[in-house]
């Protein structure tokens, strides 16, 4: 992707802050997908690289972790592409017009 239609991609995608987060974790039906390796995920999160998502088995391991087309989740780690595929392949798989698909804003 070029630097453009990377970022005209990305604005389609809500960006949120830790805060947003910790008010929601926990709560039913709320997903923070981690897409960076298992040995670098924190309690709450679940570990989900994008590679695992565009596998054939990822709807089925989604619907296994309970994530259905209601749920709200948020995208945390990798690259801005790699958030972007990440959140384009859950719409995908979990009917485009219900899930809510946001990003954590990075650290600063």
């Amino acid at each position: 992707l070029d630097r453009a239609e990377l970022r005209q991609r990305a604005e389609n995608i809500e960006t949120v802050s830790v805060d947003y987060v910790a008010a929601r974790q926990g709560t039913a039906n709320f997903f923070l997908l981690n897409l960076q390796p298992s040995s670098t995920v924190r309690r709450g999160e679940i570990a989900f690289p994008v590679e695992r998502l565009e596998s054939r088995a990822a709807a089925s391991e989604l619907e296994r972790l309970g994530v259905t087309p209601d749920s709200e989740i948020v995208i945390k780690g990798g690259s801005a592409e790699e958030k972007i595929r990440a959140a384009e392949r859950l719409m995908k798989l979990l009917n485009r017009s219900r899930t809510v698909i946001k990003k954590l804003r990075p650290a600063e």
